[in-house]
């Protein structure tokens, strides 16, 4: 009898679906997972597609990435984000824009990464200097379009640079010494859609391609582990249209 409780039970809480979580007290989340946008919220799931929980009133916001990680927003526009250590979700904020037409995407000491329409820049901040030297790294890879972010990689002279290209099209690059190539392609004109969602510890980046709306489609759409010298590793289908963000990258 109480194993077929048990079996109840559990088909009851599949069908019910993940909890909703309560914000200010978040259960234990692993180091890294994903955040799935739905109707009215997020959902929290583990690398593998497992889901955690619901955050209600909050939505992804890619476009105000600083390299914090998963940032979220609420309805009127406020900033928030995943606090690992107290377990709960806190307010966050833009980073001050010190250089005009750039926002910043990530940062090391003295060095920012920077997204800047038709480039993307880093900025270094030397001990006493009133201005930063800034740099090009990373040109527009077609005419129509713009950089939303880029992401350093956990060491070496690589970072990750998200493009939007015609018709809001993302196409994820890599930028590893001076070399730029798009994920899943050679050039951009035979690139799929693809959303740099960011890094594993071992330097191997992760990477949605989803199911191509406008542009092209990767193999099977899902979550892909990308490492720099060998064939994709798929991690998690996904659904068409759907859109996902990474914590812990």
């Amino acid at each position: 009898m109480t194993a077929v409780l048990g079996v109840f039970a559990a088909a009851v809480a599949l069908i019910a679906g993940p909890p909703t979580l309560d914000p200010q007290h978040l259960p234990p989340l692993p180091n890294r997972g994903l955040a799935r946008e739905l109707k009215g919220g997020l959902e929290l799931e583990t690398m593998q597609g497992r889901p955690l929980g619901r955050l209600n009133g909050l939505h992804l916001a890619p476009d105000k990435d600083s390299g914090r990680g998963l940032l979220m927003r609420d309805r009127v526009g406020k900033l928030f984000a995943i606090d690992l250590f107290e377990r709960r979700v806190r307010r966050v904020y833009e980073r001050p824009q010190r250089v005009r037409g750039c926002r910043v995407t990530d940062a090391r000491p003295g060095l920012h990464l920077l997204a800047c329409g038709h480039a993307v820049k880093t900025a270094r901040y030397e001990p006493g200097a009133t201005k930063p030297t800034l740099r090009i790294v990373a040109r527009a890879p077609g005419p129509v379009g713009h950089w939303v972010r880029a992401e350093f990689a956990p060491r070496g002279n690589v970072f990750l640079a998200q493009w939007s290209a015609e018709c809001e099209v993302p196409i994820a690059f890599l930028v590893a010494d001076g070399v730029m190539r798009p994920y899943g392609g050679r050039t951009i004109r035979d690139a799929p859609e693809s959303v740099a969602l960011g890094w594993l510890p071992s330097g191997e980046a992760v990477v949605h391609f989803p199911k191509g709306a406008c542009g092209g489609t990767f193999r099977t759409p899902g979550i892909y582990v990308v490492p720099r010298s060998a064939p994709p590793r798929l991690l998690l289908r996904t659904p068409r249209f759907a859109s996902y963000w990474m914590w812990g990258g």
